[in-house]
């Protein structure tokens, strides 16, 4: 039944297009094997693109915000930044390590990128002075990135410990 569905869209699709689109669907049958690298490229590209920002966003809070927010405010910067920059790592290290649990390590890394979006940069837009309603967008990110640890904490518990098992 899989195998229909992805003949028909492939039929419907052009060569060109199928890359595109099933990167955006998460198919990986449409293009077979490169469709996997093309999304872990896009990944780890993202990973290290948090990194960066995670370091500029420090350094500007350091010295191009110090003296501009109230002390609060620049604690909720420093804040983000520091829960972006380990979430970052932890997301970097599922990237470039073998798992036993890939699923599980996908699921947590959409959790952690998708938390560092929400928790990190509420966060910033509220020390920049973003409207209040912003506020309760932070603790989702936060549900979020603490989702993340408990996927990947749950998915150990359940993956066997003989050697055997993974052959």
């Amino acid at each position: 039944m899989r195998g229909s569905s992805v003949y028909l869209l492939n039929s419907l699709v052009k060569p060109s297009e199928q890359r595109v689109l099933s990167i955006l669907l998460g198919v990986t049958e449409l293009c077979g094997e490169g469709v996997y690298m093309m999304r872990e490229k896009f990944e780890r590209c993202a990973v290290y693109f948090s990194g960066f920002m995670a370091v500029a966003a420090g350094a500007f809070g350091a010295h191009g915000l110090d003296g501009r927010l109230s002390e609060t405010m620049l604690q909720a910067w420093e804040t983000a930044v520091r829960y972006q920059m380990w979430h970052t790592l932890a997301i970097a290290l599922l990237l470039f390590c073998q798992s036993r649990t890939p699923k599980a390590r996908r699921l947590a890394i959409r959790c952690w990128f998708s938390g560092i979006v929400l928790f990190s940069g509420s966060l910033y837009a509220l020390a920049l002075g973003a409207p209040s309603f912003i506020g309760p967008v932070t603790p989702i990110g936060g549900a979020l990135l603490l989702l993340g640890w408990l996927i990947m904490a749950v998915a150990t518990l359940k993956t066997s410990t003989s050697p055997q098992a993974d052959q």
